[in-house]
């Protein structure tokens, strides 16, 4: 029997930040770590569009037996890498636009992350307003109910 391929997900965070990828940490995960009282095993993540961007995090997925959800990666705006317990999706449109018709580019909420040092490497996470405007793409009753949170944190803020 083989032994289960396992990826911590604080090596992939930390293998992104080493090989400098452009890369924001986005969803549930990324509330937990501006604050917010929510809880989730989940791992989504806004990647750069950039081919080239593609290809690294590819051969480091390779090398740590992560299999990519499907072919032709770079012709997809989604894709998740899979070991045999985890799940990181990833996001890599070059615009995406919210329900209510924002649009907004990868290059420009990448500009405005937030960084976080955690131990000896970074997160990327969307700013808080921008980290609502990912939410508004889907927007679903979670995604209003972590926005609530969000806009609570913005008025602290300021």
């Amino acid at each position: 029997m083989e032994p289960e391929r396992y990826l911590d997900p604080v090596d992939l965070l930390k293998e992104l930040h080493r090989r400098r990828l452009p890369y924001l940490l986005v969803g549930r995960q990324a509330l937990v770590l501006v604050g917010a009282p929510v809880m989730t095993a989940d791992y989504d993540f806004f990647f750069s569009p950039r081919r080239e961007d593609l290809q690294a995090l590819l051969v480091f997925a390779a090398k740590k037996e992560l299999e990519p959800s499907a072919k032709n990666l770079h012709l997809r705006h989604f894709f998740s890498l899979l070991s045999d317990t985890q799940k990181f999706d990833f996001f890599r449109a070059k615009a995406y636009t919210t329900v209510g018709g924002v649009t907004f580019t990868f290059e420009e909420i990448y500009a405005r992350r937030q960084v976080f040092a955690v131990e000896d490497f970074q997160i990327n996470v969307p700013s808080l307003p921008d980290l609502i405007l990912t939410k508004q793409i889907r927007n679903s009753p979670k995604d209003q109910e972590d926005i609530k949170y969000l806009q609570v944190l913005l008025e602290r803020e300021r």
